[in-house]
This record gives C-alpha cells, sequence and structure tokens, in this order.
C-alpha cells in the first residue's frame, strides 16, 4: 500500500493542493473487507471522480487540510468498488482481504482533495465553493457562509449573521439556510455572493426571535403562522 502513486495522481489533479476530510471509517461491512463510511453531509457528489482516481486516502485524525498535513498522515487504498449506503459510502478494496482487516480502520477518516469538490463550467455549485461567499437580500448583506451541515432532505448552508440582519440579530448569530434553487436565487461568482429570497419568519424562528410582547395576541398569531410556514419549508411538512 505505497502512498506514492495515488498521492503523486492527486497532485497533478489539484494544483491548489488544498485537501478536506469528509466523513469517517463507521464500521467493516459484511465479511470481504468492505469498509462503511459515514459522510459528514450524508452524501457524496465526488463518488464519481473517486472512482475515476482509483484509490482513496484514510487518515487518524481529522487536521488534514493540505499536501504537507498528508505526509505520514495519510494511507492510500486501491479502490475496487464504491457505492452509496445509508448516510454514507461502501468502499471495497483489494488492500483488505477480510472483515478483520476492516475493522482495524475504525474512526478512520476518509480524506479528498478539493479538486473532486470544484464543478465543470456549466455544472452547478458545489458547497465548498461557496463558503465564505456573502448572503445578500435585494441590497442587504445578510451575513456570510461558514459551513455546512445536512438535514438528509437537502443541504444546509450554516450562515454567520450581521447585526441587525433582522430586527433583534446580533453579530455572528447562525442560521441554517436551504441551499435550493427556491432560497437561493442567484449565485454571482465574481462578487462571491449569493441572493437569497427567505421565506417570512425563517432567521426570526430559529433564533427565537419570532416570539412577540405578551398580550398582543393577533400579532403571536401572524408571526406563529409564518413561523410555522418557515420552518415547513425548511424542513418539511411531517403530516404529508
Amino acid at each position: 500500500m505505497s502512498n506514492e502513486p495515488l498521492l503523486e495522481k492527486l497532485k497533478a489533479m489539484n494544483p491548489e493542493g488544498g485537501y478536506r476530510t469528509v466523513g469517517r471509517v463507521k464500521d467493516a461491512h459484511g465479511l470481504k473487507g468492505e469498509i462503511w463510511v459515514v459522510l459528514f453531509a450524508g452524501h457524496a457528489d465526488w463518488l464519481e471522480e473517486l472512482r475515476e482516481t482509483g484509490g482513496f486516502l484514510l487518515a487518524a485524525t481529522e487536521d488534514v487540510s493540505s499536501e504537507d498535513d498528508l505526509k505520514g498522515a495519510v494511507t492510500e487504498y486501491t479502490l475496487k468498488g464504491a457505492k452509496p449506503h445509508k448516510n454514507g459510502i461502501i468502499l471495497q478494496s483489494p488492500d483488505l482481504a477480510d472483515r478483520t482487516a476492516a475493522e482495524k480502520l475504525r474512526g478512520k477518516f476518509l480524506v479528498i482533495p478539493d479538486c473532486y469538490l470544484e464543478a465543470d463550467e456549466g455544472e452547478e455549485f458545489y458547497l465548498s465553493e461557496v463558503e465564505g461567499f456573502k448572503i445578500v437580500e435585494g441590497d442587504k448583506v445578510l451575513g456570510q457562509v461558514v459551513g455546512f451541515t445536512s438535514n438528509v432532505a437537502q443541504d444546509l448552508l450554516i450562515v454567520s449573521l450581521e447585526k441587525d440582519a433582522r430586527p433583534g440579530v446580533k453579530s455572528g448569530d447562525e442560521i441554517e439556510i436551504p441551499f435550493v434553487e427556491a432560497i437561493v436565487v442567484g449565485v454571482d461568482a465574481e462578487s462571491e455572493s449569493l441572493e437569497v429570497e427567505l421565506p417570512p419568519g425563517l432567521i426570526e424562528v430559529q433564533l427565537g426571535l419570532d416570539r412577540d410582547e405578551p398580550g398582543d395576541t393577533e400579532s403571536e398569531d401572524v408571526e406563529s403562522e409564518d413561523a410555522e410556514s418557515a420552518e415547513d419549508e425548511m424542513f418539511g411538512d411531517e403530516d404529508e
């Protein structure tokens, strides 16, 4: 299991030299040396790139972000097969002869190059490409994308808000915005910004700002309906 062939190939494919951990080995799968990797995002848009490369990297630590970090920290495995499974992927390698060998990798981190997460011209943007982008609503900057997560149904942008993005919002308050066309209506790579049209109450309900002064029943009812609508749009209606 020499590191050189795959690392040299990735170096040529990934001239910027950035890497990231995208999941962790949960357990062995089956009896033939397969491993189940649970992915932090819950899915792998980059699975085809992994298959084309023909190998994968596992690290003992999550702190891998550059070529320098790879040295002595990762082990290369030849890829025989890869397929989605639940909230992750199953990887098979001829380097893993049986379940016992696979079980020894429990807790290791799957590392991929940043080039796996770059969209080709004309394709949709990957989440990693909009990290750091401003969130703009009309003429107002609401905040900045600082990370990502998923609620299984959809990808979510973690946004650090500007002060007074809505009344009562403090600088650094964080919310989650669904990364869907109905809400993220425009992407400007040149200005590094995302144009959004947020459902009424989406920010307020997440920060607990949707509660009016006691006694204002009519206002409470209206805001409660708006908050419930925003919550349904974001997380789905459980009654459906």
